[in-house]
C-alpha cells in the first residue's frame, strides 16, 4: 500500500483524472438529488451537503434501504451525503431517491 501511495502521488496524470473524475460524480449526485426535489447547499468533489426541512425523514428513508447518510445531531436539517463507490451504488441511490420523492416530501 506504500508503494501504491506514492505511485500515485508521483502520478500527475492519474491525479488530474481523478480530480476530473470527482468533479463529474459530484454534478452528477447534485443532478440525482436534484431530481428528487432536493437542492445541494455545497460540498467538495467527495461529499455533497444538504440543507432540507426534510432532512430527517430523507436520512430515516435512505438509512431504511441501507444508504447511510451523515445527519449532525446538532443541526437537524443538515445533511451530508458521500458519492456512490460504483454503478451499482448509484442505481440504489436513484431508486431510493424515487421512493421518496413519490411521498410528496420536498426540500
Amino acid at each position: 500500500t506504500t508503494l501504491f501511495r506514492s505511485r500515485a502521488l508521483a502520478d500527475t496524470a492519474w491525479q488530474g483524472a481523478m480530480r476530473l473524475k470527482l468533479a463529474d460524480e459530484a454534478i452528477r449526485l447534485d443532478d440525482l438529488f436534484a431530481g428528487s426535489g432536493q437542492k445541494v447547499s455545497g460540498g467538495t468533489s467527495l461529499f455533497r451537503h444538504f440543507r432540507l426541512d426534510c432532512a430527517q425523514q430523507l436520512y430515516r428513508s435512505l438509512g431504511e434501504q441501507g444508504i447511510f447518510l451523515r445527519a449532525f445531531g446538532d443541526r437537524p436539517t443538515e445533511l451530508r451525503c458521500g458519492l456512490p463507490a460504483n454503478e451499482g451504488e448509484w442505481m440504489r441511490l436513484e431508486a431510493a431517491l424515487r421512493l421518496f420523492a413519490k411521498t410528496g416530501i420536498s426540500g
